[in-house]
């Protein structure tokens, strides 16, 4: 190193590198977490299509056998039993439209979490850490 040469900061030269070295690996532990939760939002989200797709298939099979079961004018006991199945159908769809909703929200907040870690890790992680010039 020469001894003429001028550096634009008055510290010594180990302090800054001590500084430097420990501000670059702090920003890569931090993306590394970021892209960690990231790939596992990511994973979550699949996830709970899968699972929304398998309660939509469920859910069309019982409308479908529900209304088979609600064509046919069925007398006397097995009329009962016809009506007792619907109802307990009827509880069941609500249900699932119940789960389905409460899927379709935490996926929808799972998607805007991720979108936003996404522009996060894209903007270097810097997100709300601005340098002063």
């Amino acid at each position: 190193m020469l001894v003429s040469k001028s550096w634009p900061y008055r510290s010594p030269i180990a302090k800054l590198l001590r500084f430097f070295s420990a501000s670059r690996d702090k920003w890569k532990a931090k993306c590394k977490t970021a892209k960690r939760e990231n790939k596992s939002l990511k994973f979550c989200l699949a996830k709970m299509k899968e699972s929304r797709d398998s309660w939509k298939a469920q859910a069309r099979c019982l409308k479908k056998k529900f209304q088979i079961q609600t064509e046919p004018a069925v007398e006397g006991e097995a009329e009962r039993r016809a009506k007792r199945e619907n109802r307990r159908l009827k509880r069941c769809l609500a249900k699932m439209k119940e789960s389905r909703d409460s899927w379709k929200v935490q996926a929808k907040c799972l998607k805007t979490k991720l979108q936003m870690q996404s522009v996060a890790v894209v903007n270097g992680g810097a997100a709300g850490h601005e340098r002063n010039p």
